[in-house]
């Protein structure tokens, strides 16, 4: 630990995205998410949470994002497909219809669960000349390049909050893609969960060979999770709980929030180089505030 400590760089602070500089056409949209919603009170306090970090993350791919608009999005991980509910009631992501009056959009909505409580009837809803396409499957084991006319439009890939090697497999799921010349303009990805990640899916795997950390993966991903000590992550309550107990040290917890962030830091930047070398520029910023979420990392990378 303590060389790790000495090791890992410390991490600059990150740019934060003020959040309430686009406007969302979803006032009748809130009332319908909330009918369809429990009316637990703590649940829905989550429920608020969720659709604030979903705003905040498509105003950082507004401001941040590629200039060229897209007609295809990939939701990774996608769940009831919240965020690409809010995508839909977005005026800088919504497609207009075509004069024909065809489905010119397609949202690609990847989980592999299925999901009784789905908002897809509010996506075509709002969006009526959305195609929505829905693919139950683990990431690995999805190639979007052969996808149905993915080829025929730029492609916006994002996810909210992928655990861990998820967040890897989406972003190698979308590289391959790109490599076979699916036109993939952005990726926006609210990161979590670094403890979860593995050796044989992670992306940054270079970066700490040159930094002659990769001895150290298992001690970085678990060493993490200490950086929400203070602040416990709501997003995902089943993580193990060994994790932030597996040493025995006599740091603070200050001292371990620290370097938790140190080794989330360089997690990432290990993703961030895995991106670069692939043709995208890449930054980190922080899209909400840790009031919100503790895990208020997001990655934008657009196309060169």
């Amino acid at each position: 630990l303590e060389r790790l400590s000495s090791t890992i760089p410390v991490p600059s602070e990150l740019p934060q995205i003020q959040t309430n500089l686009i406007e969302f056409d979803d006032e009748e949209l809130n009332v319908s998410v909330a009918r369809g919603g429990s009316r637990n009170r703590t649940r829905t306090e989550m429920r608020d949470k969720h659709i604030s970090q979903v705003k905040a993350m498509l105003t950082a791919m507004k401001l941040c994002g590629s200039p060229r608009p897209s007609t295809h999005f990939v939701e990774f991980g996608a769940g009831t497909g919240l965020l690409t509910l809010y995508a839909t009631r977005n005026p800088t992501t919504r497609v207009p219809p075509t004069e024909s009056g065809e489905a010119k959009c397609r949202y690609y909505l990847i989980d592999r669960h299925g999901f009784s409580s789905k908002f897809d009837r509010l996506v075509r809803q709002g969006n009526e000349n959305a195609e929505i396409v829905r693919i139950n499957s683990d990431i690995q084991n999805v190639r979007l390049e052969k996808f149905p006319d993915i080829q025929t439009g730029n492609v916006t890939a994002f996810a909210k909050h992928l655990c861990g090697a998820a967040t890897d497999l989406a972003i190698r799921c979308v590289c391959h893609a790109r490599a076979a010349e699916t036109k993939v303009m952005e990726i926006g990805l609210a990161l979590c969960c670094h403890q979860l990640c593995t050796r044989d899916s992670y992306t940054g795997m270079q970066l700490l060979e040159e930094l002659d950390l990769s001895n150290d993966f298992d001690t970085l991903t678990r060493v993490s999770s200490w950086a929400t000590l203070q602040q416990p992550s709501e997003e995902h309550s089943n993580l193990p709980p060994e994790n932030s107990r597996m040493f025995v040290t006599d740091m603070t917890v200050e001292e371990k929030v620290s370097l938790g962030r140190k080794c989330k830091h360089i997690l990432n930047a290990g993703r961030v180089r895995y991106l670069e070398r692939r043709g995208f520029d890449v930054k980190l910023l922080l899209f909400i505030g840790e009031d919100v979420t503790p895990e208020n990392v997001m990655l934008m990378a657009t196309a060169k």
